[in-house]
C-alpha cells in the first residue's frame, strides 16, 4: 500500500455500521406492532420485498433519479402496495422507521478495534456518505464510534452522491488534501471504488460477500485484514 496516505475514508452503511441487522431489527418490531402478519405470508416475505425495494430506490438515488424525500415517501408505499397491506399505515410506518433504525447499536465485525488501531497510527478518519444528514450521527454515536472520526461528509452536504466526482472533490476541499494522500473504503463497487478511483484518490473494496468484481480491484472481506493491508 502507498506510504503517502494520510487519510481513510469510510463509507458507513453496509462497511462500518451494520445496516443489515439494525435494519431488520427495526422492520421486525414495527412489523408486530402494526399487526402486518394479517396481509403477508410471514415477516421473511415482507423483508424480502423491502429489501427488493429498498435497493432499488437507493440505487435510484445513487444516480441522482430521486431526492431523499422522495425516496422515504414512497419507499413503503410501494412496499404495502405489492404486499396488499393498508397504505394509510406507509406515511407512519415509514417514519417510525426512520426515527428507530439509525439507534441501533451495531458495527460489523472488528470495526471499533480496528479504528482504534488507525488512530493510533495518526491516520485522519473520515466518513464520506450517501446516507441521510439527519442520522449518519445518530448511528455513529449509537454504534460507540462517532469520536474517531474528524469529518462526516454527507451527499446533502456535498450536493452530489457517490459516484459523481463532485462528492469527492467536496470532501478533500473540506479536510485540505490531495487525492494521493486518501484511501476509500466502502461496500459498494460503483459508488465507493469507482467514484474515488476517477478522481485519483486510492480505493479498497470491502467484500464481505466476495461478489466478483467487473475489474481486478483491491479488495478485504474483513476489517481484520485492514492493517496487514496497509503495511503491505
Amino acid at each position: 500500500m502507498h506510504h503517502d496516505i494520510r487519510h481513510i475514508v469510510f463509507d458507513l452503511d453496509h462497511t462500518l455500521w451494520d445496516y443489515e441487522r439494525a435494519s431488520e431489527e427495526t422492520l421486525c418490531e414495527l412489523f408486530e406492532e402494526y399487526g402486518v402478519g394479517r396481509y403477508c405470508q410471514d415477516f421473511e416475505d415482507f423483508l424480502r420485498v423491502f429489501r427488493q425495494v429498498n435497493h432499488m430506490l437507493w440505487q435510484a438515488y445513487n444516480q441522482g433519479q430521486i431526492e431523499q424525500f422522495a425516496l422515504r415517501r414512497v419507499r413503503f408505499v410501494h412496499i404495502f402496495e405489492r404486499l396488499g397491506i393498508p397504505l394509510a399505515w406507509a406515511d407512519d410506518f415509514g417514519q417510525q422507521y426512520v426515527q428507530r433504525c439509525p439507534h441501533k447499536p451495531y458495527t460489523l465485525p472488528y470495526v471499533p478495534q480496528v479504528l482504534t488501531d488507525l488512530q493510533s497510527r495518526g491516520y485522519g478518519l473520515h466518513i464520506l456518505t450517501n446516507g441521510f444528514a439527519d442520522v449518519q450521527h445518530i448511528k455513529l454515536r449509537s454504534a460507540g464510534i462517532e469520536s474517531f472520526f474528524h469529518t462526516v461528509v454527507t451527499s446533502c452536504r456535498a450536493g452530489a452522491a457517490k459516484p459523481q466526482a463532485r462528492a469527492f472533490h467536496y470532501f478533500m476541499e473540506t479536510v485540505g488534501c490531495s487525492p494521493e494522500q486518501c484511501l476509500m473504503i466502502g461496500d459498494n463497487w460503483e459508488a465507493d471504488v469507482c467514484g474515488a478511483l476517477q478522481v485519483g484518490m486510492h480505493a479498497l473494496w470491502y467484500n464481505p460477500k466476495h461478489l466478483e468484481s467487473p475489474q481486478t480491484s483491491l479488495q478485504i472481506s474483513c476489517f481484520s485484514q485492514l492493517p496487514l493491508f496497509l503495511n503491505e
